[in-house]
């Protein structure tokens, strides 16, 4: 049996999208040090394809005998993470079979106001790439394996202990000693609460909505353009997928009403919420379901620890932000660490100069989604005459929404 390493100079707690994406830019950038990804369960990755296929171009044979199956988690990821993730030689983000892009979207408010964003008006190649969590996570961890100085460790965390040179991580295979923990592990962070960064430290905002998350094949083509339908009291959303399959997001308040109902049933909600607006529809993902909420974290970091990702920011899905910001997280911090000496990792300075840098960045993304979602979410005719007439009006202007464009599609500033 292989034995395993225990002393390390960055140790990752969760090894999915944006831990394993902190190890690999942070051991690209400093090979001379040992980062460790820690994560209780071996990554279920599929097999993929290398080769990109040639899309179907007859849409009544996509419709009818789809055979297509994706990941129930669909990502929206900007322009700037693209790039970044090519940078950190990434690859596959080019396949046509499993990557589309969106170049316009249509944002449908109450009766008669609507607001159109189209590429050609930010001048963007595209507004955002659309892709499955686990054939992005497959293209991290192939690039994860080049590397000589990552250690993936398959081990629970019982306790975290900080000393003020080292912390301690007691799992149930041995304990792993570090300069510096790199807290990924989500929403519900182990870490977190365990080094006193819970509690006080957050406010949580729960919406009483769930995302139910599903994919469809679509009986009209969806011209690679995504839709957002606000209905007073849920927000519904179409991602395009490659050969005319789209996922949805529909952030409602009754996810057991239609996880419960049967496949047509389901699916004639979601046809009959979006007036048909690609046609009829062909379930191939069945629906699941996840809480949203809103944390606001007040300080993402502690003597040796630190938080990137959902342990440090959840947001609400109407925006398709949230892993954008754990993209920026891990480009600003990784940037951060790589400028230092190996004896400085893991320095409380340096922590906060990335809470500094990050926080502001993430709760104005975080209050511009919560002011949407609380806007959108108020049935009342004043309200709805005010969304009307806000979202027709940005609609007349080409250089507020031109504005907008920019600002979605190059959201954080990264330090290089």
């Amino acid at each position: 049996m292989k034995q395993i390493p225990d002393k390390f100079d960055v140790v990752v707690v969760g090894g999915n999208l944006v831990g394993a994406t902190f190890a690999l830019d942070l051991a690209s950038r400093c090979p001379y040090l040992k980062v460790a990804i820690l994560e209780q369960h071996p990554i279920n990755i599929p097999a993929y394809s290398s080769t990109p296929s040639t899309p179907q171009t007859y849409l009544s044979d996509t419709y009818a005998s789809s055979t297509s199956v994706f990941d129930s988690r669909i990502y929206a990821i900007a322009p700037y993470n693209i790039a970044y993730l090519e940078r950190l030689g990434v690859s596959g983000l080019d396949n046509n079979q499993k990557v589309a892009t969106i170049n316009n979207m249509l944002v449908y408010g109450d009766v008669n106001s609507s607001i159109s964003f189209e590429r050609q008006l930010g001048q963007q190649l595209f507004l955002a790439k659309n892709l499955e969590g686990s054939y992005l996570l497959k293209q991290v961890y192939t690039k994860l394996a080049d590397l000589d100085n990552v250690n993936i460790i398959h081990d629970g965390l019982n306790d975290v202990k900080i000393h003020d040179s080292y912390a301690e991580l007691f799992g149930n295979l041995g304990v792993y000693h570090t300069q510096l923990v790199v807290a990924a592990d989500g929403a519900n962070s182990f870490v977190r609460s365990g080094v006193g960064l819970g509690g006080s430290n957050i406010q949580r905002i729960d919406y009483n909505q769930v995302g139910v998350v599903a994919n469809f094949a679509c009986e009209l083509f969806h011209n690679n353009t995504a839709y957002q339908w606000f209905l007073g009291d849920s927000v519904l959303a179409y991602l395009p997928l490659p050969n005319n399959h789209i996922s949805i997001v529909w952030a409602c308040s009754d996810s057991t009403d239609k996880l419960q109902l049967s496949d047509i049933a389901f699916t004639d909600q979601v046809v009959m919420a979006t007036e048909a607006r690609l046609g009829k529809l062909k379930l191939i993902t069945k629906a699941t379901s996840y809480p949203l909420g809103l944390s606001l974290v007040q300080k993402v970091y502690t003597n040796r620890v630190v938080l990137i990702g959902d342990a440090a920011h959840t947001i609400h899905p109407l925006a398709g932000q949230g892993l954008n910001l754990g993209f920026a997280d891990v480009q600003v911090l990784a940037a951060i660490l790589s400028g230092v000496q190996k004896y400085q990792i893991g320095e409380i300075g340096l922590l906060a100069k990335y809470n500094n840098l990050r926080l502001p960045e993430v709760r104005k993304m975080q209050m511009m989604c919560h002011a949407l979602q609380r806007l959108f979410g108020v049935d009342s005719k004043v309200f709805r005459g005010i969304r009307n007439v806000g979202l027709n009006l940005i609609d007349s202007l080409p250089i507020i929404k031109k504005q907008l464009i920019k600002q979605s599609c190059m959201l954080g500033t990264i330090i290089n």
